[in-house]
This record gives structure tokens, C-alpha cells and sequence, in this order.
């Protein structure tokens, strides 16, 4: 029979609660409240071993904690953790991969692994950036056939991972067990004095109406840089500009029911990279602008904003605009760091590390993710107020990085972010150039999917 839970992770799930309690801005946050149906017996003391890679960049990657610390978020963690053991009568454990700006760390111990047929790992939590490739290679299961995968609940991102998702086959999901895909979407910060200085708005209305666009982010920005020469109203470098494309709606590549195609300069496209021209090219390339209070937005990823901690300004954030109000949604660009979760096809027991993963994930929904959330909303600066809306807008509207996770397009990419930026208006050509090139090399990876 399953252990009955210690007074000790009673007393951590009831700290927890209480802490959620906080405010009302928090509370936003802890609205799922689901009892996992776990099974009547447990396994034995089995391990369920996860390789992942290491806090890279400040990514909240790790899933494991050793002991309470009275941090909220390694609380919320450790907590989730020993209550899924408890109620599966299992062990938890976690093998950390130093990752690199090439992301292909966690890839060089998996591979050799899984060729030998070894079954070191029960699961594996691999970063989006060439994601594909390593699918290809045949080493993960297809989570669809694996019922105690849940992929159509709450706690896995469903929208984000039926992207992912080719011919019925998805070979990694993101969810709740882990929050680096969270972590890693990016967003629109803004200076919060310096708009009420300059008589503007706080936008976060003009969002929840679906009404934030690029002509209303462009009136904000012009505000700011007519106010005395020395404020700009964006600060960033050209190799941000994706992160606007995708907020507006177009992705280089389209999802088209099973699969996924390259998607061509249509006239939208070359309207949204005309408007994008004339709204970013006054924009400034000095990011330092915005902590020393020069600039009124600067995009950040979310695993960025602790360094803005303690600035001399409060500040918020908001998602990417849309191109114009008829753009049914928001979507927020996530950063190829981001990581989705797999089982390895050397699994001895693919439905119990399935059943585990699930589970992670769910209780990860009701605590760990609202700790994360909350977490950001408390530190230095921060306008809590309004801006737990923001974050739970964003986090509903995450799309995948389709270039990075084929490694397909990423130099068009580039060059049509560098086309906006300084204006060049060669974007239509661009895409004319490369579009033979990318669609024979996606064909050929879409074979595996097929």
C-alpha cells in the first residue's frame, strides 16, 4: 500500500497554500485545483531517472530540489516532488547536463545512450533548438500512444504542442512538470514612470480589449522619443526583431493540419514587415538604455527580468502586439532554450514514466508554475498590479520556434530581422530566395513524422 504523506509535506503543501494566499493579484495564479487520479497501489520504490540540462542562462530548468529552503519556488518543487513519490511509491531523481549556447550538450550523452540500448534514463527533458533532429534519429516515443501521457489536459500547453505535433506523432511535449518553456517567452517590458510621466495610459487594458497592436505600440514609442531627445521609446538589436513577426502573426512557417509548410511572402506578410519597418527603425540597438531609465520598452525573456530587480523605476510588461485588432490572437515567441519533455525508446516501463511525468505536470499546474509566477510578481520594481493578468495572457498564447526546433530557415530568419530593422525593404526577395531551399530541407525531415 502507498506510504501515507508525512506530517512534514503536509505542513510544506499548507505553507504553499497560505502562500498563495498573499493577494489578490497572486491568486490569479492558483485557479486549478484538480485531484490527480493516482493509482490505488504503488511501484515498488521504483526510480524514475530524468536527465536535463543545468539552469542555463538563468532558465528555471532543474526539477528537483534536496531539501525545503524556505525559498517559495524550490518549496514548490521539492513539495510536488515528494508527493508524487509518495503517492506512487517511487524515487525521484535527476541528472543535471551543463548545456551550451549551442544546445547540444544534453543531445551528446542521450545519443551514445540510446544507440547502446543502455536504459540509464526514464525520461529527458531536450531544449527546442534542433529539437527535431534528434527526434528524427528514432530515439523517443510518440507520447500519443502512451495513455498515461495525458496530453489533452490542462497541464500540458496543448496549442503549443499540437505545433509540434506532425502526422499524428509527437515525439516531445512542454507541460507543468517543467518550466523552461514559460521561462524562456518573451515579452514587451516597460518603464511604468516614465509612461505616467508622459500623461500615457498604462496598456494593459488596450490588451485585454485585443486591442494592443503595433499602432498602438508605435504611438507609445513615439510619445516617448518626442519627450526631450534624450528618451527613446524602444531599445533592442535587429536580432530581436523575430519576436515582433511572430507576435504579429506571421511565423515563416505554417501549421496546416498534419504537417507544416514554409510560408510564402503573401500580401499580408509584406504588410506586416512594411508597418514593422516604419515603426521599429527609429528604435535604438543599446539595450542598457532601459535599466538606466532612457528607453520606454525593451523586450526581455521572462527568465531575464530578476536582473531588472531594484532598478530606480517600477516597471510591467506586456505581450507582443498584434499586427491590427482583426488578429483573432496574441502569440509570444519562446526562446529555443525552452525544453520539452520525451521517452527514451530504451524505457523499460514507458506507462508508469509516462503515468510520473503526468503526474509531475499536474501538480506542477497547481503549485509550481503559480510559485514561478507569483515569484516574478514579487521581486524589487515590479507593478504586481495588472501585470498577473499580463503573465497569464502570455503564458496562454505560447508558439514554438519553428526555424530553431527544424534548424531550417535560421539565416533567412536573420537576414529578414535584419531587413526590417534597418529598413532595407528586400524581405519579399528574400523569402523568394530561399523558399526552394528550406522546403526541400523540411520535406526531408518531415519523412521521419510520415
Amino acid at each position: 500500500m502507498k506510504k501515507a504523506i508525512s506530517l512534514l509535506l503536509l505542513a510544506a503543501l499548507a505553507a504553499l497554500t497560505l502562500a498563495s494566499c498573499n493577494s489578490e493579484d497572486d491568486s490569479v495564479f492558483y485557479d486549478f485545483d484538480y485531484a490527480y487520479p493516482y493509482p490505488s497501489e504503488g511501484y515498488g520504490g521504483a526510480e524514475f531517472r530524468i536527465l536535463n540540462m543545468n539552469d542555463f542562462d538563468g532558465l528555471h530548468s532543474a526539477m528537483e530540489r534536496e531539501e525545503l529552503t524556505g525559498e517559495t519556488l524550490d518549496d514548490a518543487i521539492y513539495t510536488r516532488n515528494r508527493l508524487v513519490e509518495q503517492q506512487l511509491d517511487i524515487v525521484i531523481s535527476e541528472t543535471i547536463v551543463e548545456e551550451t549556447p549551442e544546445f547540444n550538450a544534453v543531445t551528446k550523452v542521450l545519443r551514445p545512450l540510446i544507440l547502446a540500448g543502455e536504459t540509464q534514463y526514464d525520461a529527458m527533458f531536450i531544449p527546442l533548438s534542433g529539437a527535431a533532429l534528434t527526434i528524427r534519429e528514432g530515439f523517443f516515443y510518440n507520447l500519443n500512444e502512451i495513455d498515461t501521457v495525458q496530453l489533452d489536459q490542462p497541464w500540458w500547453y496543448q496549442s503549443f504542442n499540437d505545433a509540434l505535433s506532425f502526422y499524428g506523432m509527437t515525439y516531445g511535449a512542454a507541460g507543468s512538470a517543467n518550466l523552461t518553456v514559460c521561462d524562456a517567452a518573451n515579452v514587451l517590458v516597460f518603464n511604468c514612470d516614465l509612461m505616467e510621466d508622459l500623461k500615457l495610459k498604462l496598456p494593459y487594458n488596450l490588451v485585454r480589449e485585443g486591442n494592443w497592436t503595433l499602432d498602438e505600440f508605435h504611438r507609445y514609442i513615439t510619445a516617448a522619443a518626442d519627450l526631450n531627445g534624450n528618451i527613446v521609446g524602444y531599445c533592442q538589436s535587429g536580432q530581436n526583431v523575430q519576436s515582433f513577426l511572430t507576435g504579429s502573426g506571421e511565423m515563416f512557417f505554417q501549421k496546416e493540419e498534419n504537417t507544416i509548410a514554409f510560408d510564402r511572402a503573401d500580401e499580408r506578410f509584406c504588410d506586416v514587415v512594411e508597418k514593422l519597418s516604419d515603426v521599429l527603425y527609429a528604435a535604438d540597438d543599446e539595450a542598457d538604455a532601459f535599466p538606466s531609465g532612457g528607453a520606454l520598452f525593451v523586450q526581455s525573456g521572462i527568465y531575464q527580468l530578476p536582473s531588472y530587480a531594484g532598478l530606480d523605476f517600477e516597471y510591467s510588461l506586456v505581450p507582443f502586439p498584434k499586427y491590427d485588432e482583426n488578429q483573432e490572437s496574441y502569440y509570444s515567441s519562446v526562446w529555443e532554450g525552452g525544453t520539452i519533455a520525451c521517452i527514451p525508446v530504451t524505457s523499460v516501463d514507458v506507462k508508469l514514466h509516462g503515468l510520473i511525468l503526468d503526474a509531475m505536470a499536474c501538480e506542477g499546474k497547481k503549485s509550481v508554475v503559480p510559485a514561478f509566477w507569483e515569484g516574478l510578481l514579487e521581486q524589487d520594481g515590479m507593478r504586481s498590479k495588472d501585470t498577473a493578468s499580463m503573465l497569464k495572457i502570455v503564458a496562454g498564447s505560447l508558439v514554438p520556434p519553428y526555424s530553431e526546433f527544424f534548424r531550417v530557415g535560421t539565416e533567412l530568419v536573420d537576414d529578414i530581422s535584419s531587413d526590417i530593422w534597418y529598413k532595407s525593404g528586400a524581405a519579399p526577395l528574400l523569402m523568394a530566395d530561399y523558399e526552394q531551399t528550406i522546403q526541400s530541407e523540411l520535406a526531408k525531415l518531415l519523412e521521419f513524422w510520415k
